[in-house]
């Protein structure tokens, strides 16, 4: 006899089974805490407070060690569900896009608890966010987002270990009782890949060591807002060297929200009941 699970405890297996899977070479992005410290995947925020923040935490693992490493730059992209940016993401300076100018900060060493996530730069690393540009790549409603730190002397760095690369801390400064509307509005973030800088040429010169594939598959390279999921992914580039080679690349995806799904009561007992 064949028994037919409610979608709810499927997904609920289905994510356990992925989060039960080994960490390889690539990059990932998650809330709170490194991939490997299990930082989540989907945040939700009620919108109704102006304390409190979240944190984004970019973090990446080398399948061959690499020596002589001075500099990371991370290449992020986030894309809105409505038509237009909504005014709680423009994170800019003031004008036109700066309803939130000073809601997002940068922090270059791991979150408080971290264990499998280590500091590539050992607390050494200087930088932060050089470009933030509203309407790029594909549209009103899409950010693409450059961050940069570097060393003044090189570290060497492991395979099969986990790197802390950055994380950005997103204020919930400005939520309510302004004009800055929005926060509701379902966003996806992706990861569009990390550079490794192993000399002192700039980045994008055609010695670094791009990573762009995720830990653990296309899952571990983005994160959703008030419920949402990339669609139309693929792969592009925004800038290119005098050689060809992609200098800034970006993930191109459009964000749709998620579909609503019953509330699932089931137990972990219930679910076994159903083999017996």
């Amino acid at each position: 006899m064949r028994y037919l699970l409610p979608a709810c405890v499927l997904l609920a297996l289905l994510s356990a089974r992925a989060d039960a899977g080994s960490i390889g070479p690539g990059v990932a992005l998650r809330w709170g805490q490194c991939y490997g410290d299990a930082g989540i995947q989907s945040k939700e925020f009620a919108c109704d407070v102006n304390t409190g923040l979240d944190r984004l935490v970019a973090s990446f693992e080398l399948g061959s060690a690499i020596s002589g490493v001075y500099g990371v730059a991370a290449y992020l992209h986030i894309a809105s569900v409505s038509a237009n940016l909504p005014q709680w993401w423009t994170f800019t300076t003031a004008g036109a896009f700066g309803c939130r100018s000073t809601a997002l900060r940068t922090e270059l060493t791991p979150p408080a608890g971290s264990v499998s996530c280590g500091d590539w730069s050992n607390g050494l690393a200087l930088g932060g966010v050089d470009q933030y540009l509203v309407g790029q790549p594909s549209g009103p409603n899409h950010v693409r987002i450059r961050f940069v730190a570097g060393l003044q002397f090189p570290v060497d760095l492991t395979a099969g270990q986990e790197y802390f690369a950055m994380a950005l801390t997103v204020l919930h400064t400005k939520t309510v009782g302004t004009s800055c509307t929005g926060c509701l509005e379902p966003a996806t973030i992706f990861l569009s890949g990390i550079d490794l800088n192993p000399g002192t040429a700039p980045f994008g010169a055609g010695a670094d060591l791009r990573l762009t594939t995720g830990v653990g598959g296309t899952d571990s390279r983005w994160v959703s807002w008030q419920h949402s999921h990339p669609i139309n992914i693929s792969e592009g580039c925004t800038r290119r060297t005098d050689h060809g080679d992609c200098y800034q690349p970006v993930t191109l995806f459009d964000a749709a929200p998620d579909a609503a799904t019953p509330a699932c009561h089931s137990t972990w007992q219930q679910v076994k009941s159903l083999y017996r």
